[in-house]
């Protein structure tokens, strides 16, 4: 109302000043105006620069700002496709092998026992504040800069990377070799093999580089001679590790709408373990800290998940990863809000929603992503507690005690975890992201089914041959 106000203010005013100056005119003048003067003088001109004047405001004008990540078109086109069949909520993709680089080890038994123990993350040797002092930090040991090929970049990028870009691509690089090179062995690909389709994830606050740090992974994995090949099919930065999930969430439904043969790596990984990342989360008061309970502990890591249709030839049980149930919380975490009805409620849909898919099975296993912050362990004790009583300790694995910040690659590996518990245990086990201030979610893996199971469970296409 009032922007309108002043629009007919200015325009009012605009035809009063072109009146007052021609008049003015006319009277120095002692001219005597003809009717159709006083029409083009009244009313014309004033109308004409009126509109000049609107058409430069707009055009001289702020604009408003575009957004900063436009949603892929097929990511779209995917979920709107999913949403016309009934039965996408019950789709699913194998998780077929699983690679790990985090501070607690190379392996998910390793990165399991040091969550199980419930290790927390102890005062770095090298990094510290800005005035000094120690810093809680976890890092991967063997992690060299020295191993790192810098030829494989161009000469003029590699000043724009500093040592936690440096370090992530190392990890990277490990996780991705590891779970090639297995592959390669336990299925007896052949060099003319369709080639493995790479997802890369990184965090939202390295877009800058990110191009740079992926042309140096594609650059790695084609010097690496293993069959059968990899090309990039996708780069994502994302902003919280439940986006993440987000894209295996997206996969599982693109396996299902257009099923092929073709086999899947979602490659995710991080670091703030470097003395200028410290800087930059003290600068921004986000470093954990006496005064900062709900501050980052400053950690790294990678993993890859090899993902494929549930109708993929596998000579080994296998479990199944199924459909991302994710909202946000009405306040954020880190204000230090004990709210746990989100994430309760995303447990308890995706509860009912394994007693419809796989009724012989329960859920006695729960893997999250949740650190040292009080926030985020009120919320994940609080659910477990509920769900499982004075069982919830020994049922819980939460990866970020021991770990520090991971983000999206903490993410994978507790989906990776989680997939060994369940195949071990041949039960349904719980997997959920707290780490965010808000993003809230929770995936579900299951063991491989049995053949009394097989045929109770809804099949939504097959691998073209």
């Amino acid at each position: 109302m009032i922007t309108r106000l002043r629009k007919t203010a200015f325009v009012a005013a605009l035809f009063v000043a072109v009146w007052i100056a021609v008049f003015v005119w006319w009277k120095t003048t002692r001219h005597a105006p003809t009717a159709r003067e006083l029409l083009l003088c009244g009313l014309v001109l004033p109308a004409a620069l009126a509109v000049c004047a609107a058409w430069l405001r707009r055009a001289l004008g702020p604009h408003p700002a575009l957004a900063a990540v436009a949603p892929p078109s097929s990511s779209a086109s995917t979920d709107a496709a999913a949403t016309q069949d009934p039965t996408s909520h019950t789709w699913s993709a194998l998780l077929l092998d699983s690679s790990v680089r985090l501070p607690t080890g190379a392996t998910t038994a390793d990165i399991d026992a040091a969550a199980r123990e419930e290790r927390s993350v102890a005062l770095h040797p090298e990094l510290q504040r800005p005035d000094g002092t120690g810093v809680f930090a976890s890092t991967v040991d063997s992690v060299s800069l020295d191993r790192l090929d810098t030829s494989l970049l161009a000469p003029d990028a590699r000043e724009t990377l500093q040592d936690e870009h440096w370090r992530g691509l190392l990890l990277a690089a490990d996780a991705l070799d590891e779970l090639r090179e297995r592959h390669a062995v336990l299925s007896g690909a052949a060099a003319d093999a369709p080639p493995l389709r790479l997802h890369l994830l990184m965090p939202e606050r390295w877009r800058p580089v990110a191009a740079t740090l992926a042309a140096w992974l594609d650059a790695h994995a084609v010097r690496e001679a293993v069959a059968p090949g990899i090309v990039r099919a996708q780069l994502r930065t994302v902003a919280d590790p439940v986006q993440a999930w987000a894209v295996v969430d997206e996969l599982i439904q693109a396996l299902h709408l257009q099923p092929s043969g073709e086999l899947h790596v979602v490659l995710a990984f991080d670091s703030t373990a470097s003395q200028d990342a410290v800087d930059a989360l003290d600068r921004a008061g986000r470093l954990y800290g006496r005064d900062r309970p709900n501050g980052m502990m400053p950690g790294e890591g990678a993993c890859a998940l090899l993902l494929g249709h549930p109708d993929t030839p596998h000579a080994m049980s296998v479990p199944s990863i199924h459909r991302l149930a994710a909202a946000r919380r009405a306040v954020s975490a880190d204000h230090g809000k004990a709210e746990a009805t989100t994430l309760e409620q995303l447990l308890a849909a995706t509860r009912t929603r394994l007693s419809t898919l796989r009724p012989d099975l329960s859920a006695p296993g729960f893997v999250t992503d949740a650190d040292q912050r009080s926030s985020r362990r009120t919320e994940v004790v609080t659910v477990s507690e509920q769900i499982w009583g004075d069982d919830a300790a020994e049922r819980s694995r939460h990866l970020g005690l021991a770990n520090g910040a991971g983000g999206a690659a903490l993410a994978l590996a507790a989906l990776a975890v989680a997939a060994d518990h369940a195949t071990e245990e041949g039960q349904a086990v719980l997997a959920a992201s707290v780490s965010d201030p808000l993003a809230r979610g929770v995936m579900l893996v299951t063991p491989a089914m049995t053949v009394d199971t097989t045929a109770s469970v809804p099949q939504s296409g097959t691998v073209a041959a």
